[in-house]
Order: C-alpha cells, then sequence, then structure tokens
C-alpha cells in the first residue's frame, strides 16, 4: 500500500517543534490522514504503552481512520507482504476488552484507546488516565462542557 503526501503535508509531519498541532482546511482536503500518520509515528517513537484517539462517532472514525483500504492506518501501516505494523481489534484482544489499535514495535505492543467524545460519561473517566500521545479529530465539533466544580 502506497500513500502520497503532498509537500505541505510531508513538512508538517515531519515537523517535531510543536506539543500538538491543529489542522485546517476543507472537507475531504486530506487532513485526518496526515494526522493519522503523524499520530502512528509519534506513538511509535513514544515511551509509554497506552494512547488514545478522541472521536466524535466511533462508526465514522473507523471507516474513515482506522479501516479505510487506501488511507486508513491499517492499510498505511501494512507492508507490501502483508506484515501489519498496527493492527485493529474491533472487540478486544489479548486481555483489552475494549476496541483498539496495537502496535508492534520492537520492545513492547503499544495500545491506541478509542473514546467518543459525545459520551460525557466515559469523557470524565478518561480523564484521569495517563495516556502517551492523543489524536482528536474533528476537534471543532467537541462539546463545549463547563469544567467540573471542584
Amino acid at each position: 500500500m502506497s500513500v502520497t503526501f503532498s509537500q505541505y503535508a510531508q513538512d508538517f509531519i515531519l515537523y517535531d517543534g510543536s506539543f500538538f498541532d491543529i489542522l485546517e482546511g476543507t472537507t475531504g482536503g486530506g487532513k485526518s490522514v496526515d494526522a493519522s500518520f503523524k499520530f502512528i509515528t509519534k506513538v511509535y517513537q513514544s515511551k509509554e504503552r497506552a494512547h488514545l484517539i478522541c472521536c466524535q462517532n466511533m462508526l465514522k472514525t473507523e471507516q474513515n481512520i482506522i479501516s479505510d483500504n487506501t488511507t486508513g492506518i491499517v492499510a498505511m501501516f501494512t507492508d507490501a507482504n502483508g506484515e501489519k505494523l498496527v493492527e485493529y481489534y474491533p472487540n478486544g484482544c489479548q486481555g483489552v476488552k475494549s476496541p483498539h489499535l496495537r502496535v508492534h514495535c520492537p520492545d513492547f505492543d503499544k495500545i491506541i484507546y478509542f473514546i467518543s467524545y459525545s459520551d460525557s460519561t466515559k469523557s470524565k473517566q478518561i480523564r484521569s488516565g495517563r495516556y502517551g500521545c492523543i489524536f482528536i479529530d474533528e476537534i471543532n465539533l467537541v462539546p463545549n462542557n463547563e469544567p467540573d466544580q471542584v
């Protein structure tokens, strides 16, 4: 599988000087493809085991970001021999009961969990976790909730 990135996308993916990135552009412009590629490379480089993808709708995320046959994470990180660097487990696997991505790394596998930010109960549970890298898809659609009272 081969994905071609524009020079702008290549510059974005290779840039390592920011704590977080926000991409703007039109629908269908490739923002999620560029961001997911950079996200997986950051997960691969991270020393943390747990990472997170936040999305509005899990079904849409599965179709567009994870499983798309040409630009999905699994397709982009599968070599010509069919060897997968990233595998998707929609029903869980190996002690992880929830849907997740597993990134195969030399030292240990890294797990990418999913959370829908439209589910406020789960969102509150997630906030207390420790994650290495976080990818928020469609951040402009995240509900603007008031902070919890202290």
